[in-house]
């Protein structure tokens, strides 16, 4: 039985003694994760991958066969896979970690005019 601290709550104007109903944490298969890998596993795990992969790869034969069609047909049009858009989905996480709204997205990946410190990053 897992132990509970009586903590005390502030509503509005008053102080309440009782837990909420519900309290924020891991739940499930998250509860006995130990590394940032295998957190991430949880939230994408491989079908929710795979769907992307498949409808992401749908849509670029579809843009590509309508620039045959017209065309304009450019050579630099690929399908993708699986580490691709692991990738991807890593970048738009960093974007959404360090982005600030007033922020050109190009100072996000600037050695220079960085954010935050990439030394380390950059030197490998």
């Amino acid at each position: 039985m897992e132990r509970c601290l009586k903590i005390q709550f502030i509503f509005a104007d008053r102080v309440s003694d009782v837990l909420p109903a519900y309290v924020p944490g891991p739940n499930g298969e998250a509860k006995i994760l130990d590394s940032i890998e295998k957190f991430w596993d949880v939230l994408f795990n491989d079908e929710m991958i795979d769907t992307i992969v498949t409808h992401t790869n749908k849509k670029i034969e579809e843009v590509c066969l309508e620039l045959v069609i017209t065309e304009k047909a450019e050579s630099y049009h690929h399908l993708t896979d699986r580490d691709e858009i692991i990738a991807y989905i890593g970048v738009l996480y960093y974007q959404g970690l360090w982005k600030s709204s007033d922020v050109d997205n190009d100072r996000l990946w600037d050695k220079k005019m960085a954010l935050h410190s990439t030394d380390a990053f950059f030197q490998g």
